[in-house]
């Protein structure tokens, strides 16, 4: 359960006085309503205003993207998994419909630089490099026959060896396979060092399964890492709750650039004992923050330009206030809405 308030630019819907009333119970037994609502009205009450909120900011969040990549299309697939889901591909297009595929390929592992208890000659390098190319497949190889020396020592022979010199060893030789550096990282008293390293694809195509900000930053270094993190972010919170619990839920977002301006399209379906879906297209421009903020000046005239202003869901006095900003922002959006119901044989 989510009690969390709706935070608009310069606003703040209150949420959780309200929830908290409404998992009581009247004397009858009944369970006690806040204005007419009770727990699952309020929460689909506030998942409504967060997407308004997020739908209002969204356009600001891909300025970056519009003037400084070609990208011109995003595409992201979210599917739940019994009590579990993730974002499982993202895929960028070009101005002719191109798809964009990463420019580097990145691999990583684990070795210890010292001697502990629980470092063996097995465990002094771990990795996990899925062979999906030839250039993986050769520093997997490589890898393990590193690994296999350590396990061929005579244990006197390893428990004297300096793994800090053999592992920079170890770094230089996969150097020399054509891979770069991209980051070296150290946990302050583990004797473990992660490194990842980075090549450019010149024949097997990788496919982004989520928003790599390590490659995106190298294909595009003018769109900061936070910006990639804050759409990642955005896209979650559209979600309807429970998607993720959902086997069988299947939902996209697909994002189109055209003269300053975002696509919107959504789509999210769930599939247990009846399938719903829910298609959801919107145009949003760098109107609807102004006129948003236009909005809050109406409704709150002694409000200054920068100032934060709060309503609650279970104050009475708040309640025309609520309204209107519904009425507002469904006329703003004008979000174009088609849902389905069918059973699941």
């Amino acid at each position: 359960m989510s009690f969390n308030d709706v935070n608009f630019t310069n606003l703040k819907i209150k949420f959780g006085k309200a929830m908290s009333k409404t998992l009581g119970s009247n004397k009858d037994g009944s369970p006690i309503k806040v204005h007419g609502y009770g727990w699952s009205q309020l929460s689909v009450i506030q998942d409504m205003f967060k997407s308004y909120a997020t739908k209002i900011d969204l356009h600001e969040k891909f300025k970056s993207i519009m003037e400084h990549t070609n990208i011109k299309s995003i595409k992201l697939e979210y599917n739940g998994y019994g009590d579990d889901g993730c974002l499982e591909n993202v895929e960028f297009r070009d101005k002719n419909g191109a798809q964009i595929h990463p420019s580097h390929i990145m691999r990583h592992f684990y070795m210890h630089t010292h001697h502990g208890e629980n470092v063996k000659p097995e465990t002094v390098i771990n990795y996990s490099l899925w062979e999906t190319d030839e250039h993986t497949r050769s520093l997997r190889e490589h890898i393990e026959k590193r690994k296999q020396y350590l396990i061929d020592m005579e244990p006197e022979a390893f428990a004297t060896m300096d793994l800090e010199d053999w592992s920079n060893g170890v770094v230089q030789s996969v150097l020399d396979l054509g891979w770069s550096i991209h980051e070296i990282t150290t946990v302050p008293g583990s004797g473990e060092r992660g490194i990842t390293l980075r090549r450019t694809q010149s024949y097997v195509y990788d496919e982004f399964t989520h928003f790599d900000t390590r490659i995106l930053q190298l294909m595009y270094p003018r769109v900061r890492k936070d910006e990639w993190e804050n759409i990642d972010e955005a896209f979650y919170q559209m979600l309807h709750p429970g998607w993720q619990n959902n086997h069988g839920s299947q939902n996209y977002f697909k994002v189109e650039f055209d003269n300053n301006k975002v696509k919107l399209n959504i789509n999210q379906e769930t599939n247990v004992m009846v399938q719903e879906s829910e298609k959801t297209e919107v145009i949003l421009d760098e109107t609807l923050s102004k006129r948003f903020q236009g909005f809050l000046k109406d409704i709150f005239p002694k409000k200054k330009p920068y100032e934060n202003v709060e309503l609650d869901i279970s104050l009475k006095k708040d309640q025309p206030k609520l309204k209107q900003l519904h009425d507002f922002i469904t006329d703003m959006l004008n979000e174009k809405i088609e849902r389905k119901t069918e059973e699941v044989e």
